[in-house]
């Protein structure tokens, strides 16, 4: 598998869902390069696991793309500054917010 580098952001959370999924990956290529990613699959070094639209733009049809199924995904959180925001702030903070939980910061 083409992944990135050990004890970088990207593969620390690489490994986060392997470890989920109890999977352990053999890594052919560690690199932190995008570009060499994408060579690296071209040359037939690895798969690669990225995101589908960055995927289709960086190979085309140089090579097989696949999806997850289910799909993989992953929470994200909106931060704001603690001060009054304006409407258009507000307004998407209430639809993005739509029925989700809300978690007050630990402080």
């Amino acid at each position: 598998m083409v992944l990135p580098t050990p004890g970088t952001g990207r593969r620390t959370e690489m490994e986060a869902m392997f470890s989920c999924l109890g999977v352990r990956p053999l890594p052919t290529l560690e690199v932190d390069e995008r570009l060499a990613w994408v060579t690296g699959v071209t040359d037939g070094r690895g798969s690669l696991i990225w995101y589908r639209d960055v995927v289709l733009r960086a190979f085309g049809s140089r090579a097989e793309i696949r999806s997850f199924t289910p799909p993989l995904l992953r929470p994200v959180g909106i931060a704001h500054a603690r001060r009054p925001l304006g409407r258009a702030a507000r307004a998407f903070i209430a639809q993005a917010g739509h029925k989700a939980p809300v978690r007050e910061p630990v402080r």
